[in-house]
């Protein structure tokens, strides 16, 4: 079925620009990229690590700022960063900070776990000095999240597969 088609006049022409570019990742090197893609565990971790700081909203992630809500209420703060977040920043199960937050000594550990974390996002420019995050980390955390979305599509697909063949072969 093909529907009518109708001239329309234009009163006024406007000249257009083209624009040529790369629809690709303009920070993000060649070797993180690579690492990313082999798995490397510690390119990964830095990006998901970037990822979750992003997705709980967190503008930047500095040392200081992290300890004083941890140490003044652990439960907000937990709400605040998430889980996942201050497991990957600190190295701890947050149940285990939990528990021991009140430990002086434990705060001095925790402290050093967060610096070295965060020096070496530093490091590697996915965060500015002051904390915030680079656009080499947000296009690192957008990678991440388009290779956990690739392997979602995959899992999914591979099982509908196997569906449709058990289920032709039960027609039969």
């Amino acid at each position: 079925m093909q529907g009518n088609i109708t001239d329309t006049p234009v009163d006024e022409h406007e000249s257009i620009t083209e624009l040529s570019g790369k629809l690709s990742f303009q920070s993000l090197d060649d070797k993180l990229m690579h690492l990313v893609l082999e798995n490397d565990k510690e390119a990964v971790e830095k990006g998901k690590t970037i990822q979750e700081a992003l997705d709980a909203g967190i503008g930047s992630l500095t040392v200081d700022l992290m300890m004083e809500n941890l140490v003044r209420n652990y439960s907000w703060a937990q709400k605040m960063f998430g889980e996942r977040l201050l497991r990957m920043i600190t190295g701890y199960d947050p149940a285990y900070i939990e528990s021991n937050i009140r430990i002086p000594e434990f705060q001095r550990e925790l402290k050093s776990a967060i610096g070295k974390r965060i020096e070496a996002l530093k490091k590697e420019g996915l965060l500015e000095k002051d904390g915030s995050v680079t656009e080499k980390g947000i296009e690192l955390s957008s990678l991440m999240l388009f290779i956990e979305e690739l392997g979602h599509l995959r899992a999914t697909t591979y099982g509908e597969r196997h569906d449709q063949r058990a289920f032709k072969a039960l027609q039969t």
